[in-house]
Formats: C-alpha cells, sequence, structure tokens
C-alpha cells in the first residue's frame, strides 16, 4: 500500500477460478442487511469460519443513520493490519455507540449468558443457493439449544440453504449452488442496530 493511501476495502470480492483456498477478513455491520458478499463460488467449495470476534446491538439505534453504513471484506495480505483497524475504525465512529438493550456476540449469545437469541443477533451464512441475503423471519429463524448454539429446523419445512456458526466445533460448510455467497447479521429491522463482527472465513477450491 502506497504511503498515506486510505484503505477502503468494498462489501464485495470475488474468488479466483482457479483451486486453492483465500482467507477473508471481513467486517460485518450490524446495521448493514446485505451484509459481505464473495462471488464466483461453485457447488463443493469449502466455506469455514475461523473467528468471530466483537459484540452488536439489536436495539435502541439511530435509525436516521444506521442504515447508510456498509460492511467490508478483503483478502487476507492485502492489507497491514493498521490499515484494517483504521477502516474498522471508520465503521464504528460512523454507526451509533452500543446500547444496553440485546446485546449479543457472532454466534447469537447474549452477554455472559448460555443461552442463544433465535430471531436477532449473531452472523448468517447464506449459500449461493439462497439466492441472496435471508432476513430473520419465523422460517428462517433456527433452533435454539442452550450450550451448544443456534442449528437448522431438524425437521422436513426446513428448505433454506443458510447455516448458523457454532461454538462447540469446526464451522466447515459445503457450498450450495454457484454464484454470490453471503455474510450478514442476523435480524429484520436494522436501522435501530449499532456495533460490527470481525470475521475471518476461508473459502476452498479443491479443483
Amino acid at each position: 500500500m502506497p504511503e498515506n493511501a486510505t484503505y477502503k476495502p468494498g462489501p464485495d470480492i470475488d474468488f479466483p477460478g482457479e483451486a486453492g483456498s483465500k482467507t477473508y477478513w471481513a467486517g460485518v455491520c450490524a446495521t448493514d442487511s446485505i451484509g459481505v458478499s464473495v462471488s464466483g463460488l461453485r457447488q463443493g467449495d469449502v466455506i469455514e469460519i475461523h473467528s468471530i470476534s466483537g459484540q452488536c446491538s439489536f436495539a435502541g439505534g439511530d435509525r436516521e443513520r444506521g442504515d447508510k453504513v456498509l460492511s467490508m471484506v478483503d483478502v487476507v495480505g492485502a492489507f497491514t493490519p493498521d490499515a484494517w483497524d483504521t477502516a474498522l475504525k471508520a465503521i464504528r465512529s460512523a454507526i451509533p455507540i452500543l446500547k444496553g438493550d440485546l446485546k449479543r456476540d457472532g454466534y447469537g449469545k447474549e452477554g455472559g449468558d448460555t443461552s442463544y437469541a433465535k430471531k436477532e443477533g449473531g452472523i448468517i451464512i447464506c449459500m449461493p443457493a439462497a439466492g441472496g441475503t435471508l432476513d430473520s423471519n419465523p422460517d428462517t429463524r433456527p433452533e435454539v439449544k442452550d450450550g451448544y448454539g443456534r442449528l437448522p429446523k431438524d425437521d422436513a419445512t426446513w428448505k433454506f440453504p443458510i447455516r448458523f456458526p457454532i461454538t462447540v466445533h469446526s464451522n466447515r460448510y459445503t457450498v450450495e449452488g454457484c454464484g454470490v455467497l453471503n455474510i450478514a447479521a442476523f435480524d429484520h429491522d436494522f436501522q435501530d442496530n449499532a456495533g460490527v463482527y470481525e470475521v475471518v472465513f476461508s473459502v476452498t477450491r479443491k479443483s
């Protein structure tokens, strides 16, 4: 990066066509209903969530400016850590401060409690077959298991190609469909949210 250059990653990135693996660093803003996207994926590629840090609130934010802040993503190694920190600070300064209501980590867990939220909070992974980012509604809300996490509904009505990261084992998922994969905050009303999740994930193509 040139000296004194301003680092401004965008919300979208392409996965190269050849086989191999790329690791990405994303800032998923809780006020952004679309989140970050990775295009060029194929059926059978593998996405793995390596870490999710940060806390977001899902009530009490500033509706006048909350929906104007976008998430960001880039390949690890394409920037310096200081440049990424500066970009994250720009997001945090542009959105409301965290409120005391409905604070959740990236796995949908609230505070030090062992319970998980069902209706909002944490991140959602939407496979290309989903056709975009799906919001929280009675059909997409997961089963909640205390001490374990949030899982797709274990019944015949669950037909959505989405995933919720959990904390008890590796979050590796086989990509369903071809095209664009989205990672976003899980909610239905984004304008009163605040905060940003920092997500490290990789995409791998074997052949």
